[in-house]
C-alpha cells in the first residue's frame, strides 16, 4: 500500500514520482507556454543580461519598476522567441565559428548580440531600450528569483543563449557523482526535477490520469472530487520514474526505484529548510497534488 505518491515517497513501488524551444515569435505560442507555467533571471548571469519588466517610469530611476509574475513569464517567453529564432541562431553559430568558446571575445561578442535583441523587447515592457533598461530589467527581475516558474523559464534561456552545445565544461566531476550533502546542492536536485516535471509533455500525462480517475470516480462513487487531492494516482509512479531515470544518476543516485527511495529518505533530512520545502511542494504541485495533499506529505515525511 502506497504511504506517499508523487514527488516523494516512502514507498515507490507504486507511485514514485521534461526543456524544448522552438522559434515561435507571437506571445500566445512560444516555448514558454509549453513549459506550462515556467524562473531566475538567470537567462543572463553567464552574460549580466536576461530577462525583463513591466512598465517603469522614465522620471524615477532610483525605484525600479514592479514586474509582476504575469508579465515577467510573458517577457520571459518574448526574449525566449528571439534567443531560439532563425536570425539568432544564425549569428550565434557565425560567431561560435569566428571565436573560441568561452574567450572574452566570444562573451563579449554573445553579450553585444543578446542585448539587441533585449533591446527590441524591453521598451514593449516599459524600459529603456538602452544598456541602462537592460540594468533596471534585471534588478526587477530579482524579486522573482526564487519563483519556481520564473526558475524553469531562466534555465531555458540559459540553455539558449550558451556557447557550448551540450557539454557542461564547468559541471564538477564531483557534482555528477557524488550525493547532495548541502541544503544548496538538495536545491539544485531539486530545481533540476521541477524543470522536467514542468514540461507540458509531462503535464498533459498528468492531466490525463487525473481525468481518468475522475471519469473512475464518477462511475464508481458518484463524485469527481478525490478527498485526498490526488494524493495517490493511478499510473504516477511510472510515469515520474522515467524523469528520475534521467536525473537521480547526475546527483549520485542510482536512476531506479531503489535510487528513488534512496533520494527520498536522502532529502528529507534537509526539509528544514524553507526553500527545500518551497520546491518540494512545487514539484507536487507539478504531479497533480492539491496544496493541502502537499501539507500533508510534507508532515508524513517529517513525523
Amino acid at each position: 500500500m502506497e504511504l506517499v505518491p508523487t514527488f516523494f515517497s516512502r514507498s515507490v513501488s507504486d507511485d514514485p514520482s521534461s526543456v524544448s524551444t522552438e522559434e515561435p515569435r507571437s506571445k500566445k505560442d512560444t516555448p514558454f507556454r509549453r513549459l506550462c507555467s515556467a524562473s531566475t533571471a538567470a537567462s543572463t548571469e553567464a552574460l549580466d543580461d536576461a530577462p525583463g519588466s513591466p512598465t517603469s517610469p522614465a522620471d524615477s530611476p532610483p525605484s525600479a519598476p514592479t514586474l509582476t509574475k504575469a508579465l515577467a513569464l510573458e517577457l520571459q517567453s518574448e526574449l525566449l522567441a528571439e534567443f531560439t529564432s532563425p536570425s539568432f541562431l544564425k549569428a550565434k553559430h557565425t560567431l561560435v565559428r569566428q571565436h573560441s568558446a568561452n574567450t572574452l571575445a566570444s562573451r563579449a561578442a554573445l553579450t553585444k548580440l543578446v542585448r539587441a535583441r533585449q533591446m527590441d523587447v524591453l521598451p514593449r515592457y516599459g524600459f529603456d531600450s538602452s544598456p541602462e533598461g537592460v540594468e533596471s530589467m534585471l534588478r526587477a527581475f530579482k524579486k522573482l528569483e526564487k519563483d519556481p516558474d520564473i526558475y524553469v523559464n531562466s534555465v531555458a534561456i540559459q540553455d539558449a543563449l550558451s556557447l557550448s552545445s551540450g557539454n557542461r565544461e564547468n559541471a564538477a566531476e564531483p557534482d555528477l557523482v557524488t550525493k547532495p550533502t548541502t541544503n544548496h546542492r538538495v536545491c539544485e536536485l531539486l530545481r533540476s526535477l521541477l524543470v522536467e516535471f514542468s514540461m507540458a509533455s509531462f503535464q498533459q500525462d498528468i492531466d490525463e490520469l487525473k481525468r481518468k480517475m475522475i471519469s473512475q470516480r464518477r462511475r464508481t462513487k458518484g463524485t469527481e472530487e478525490d478527498p485526498d487531492g490526488y494524493y495517490h494516482l493511478p499510473g504516477r509512479g511510472a510515469l515520474v520514474l522515467q524523469v528520475y531515470r534521467a536525473v537521480l544518476p547526475c546527483y549520485g543516485f542510482d536512476g531506479s526505484k531503489a535510487g528513488v527511495n534512496d533520494m527520498i529518505l536522502h532529502c528529507a533530512e534537509f526539509l528544514s529548510n524553507d526553500e527545500v520545502a518551497h520546491l518540494v511542494d512545487s514539484i507536487n504541485l507539478k504531479l497533480g497534488m492539491t496544496p493541502e495533499a502537499c501539507l500533508r506529505w510534507r508532515s508524513i515525511v517529517m513525523s
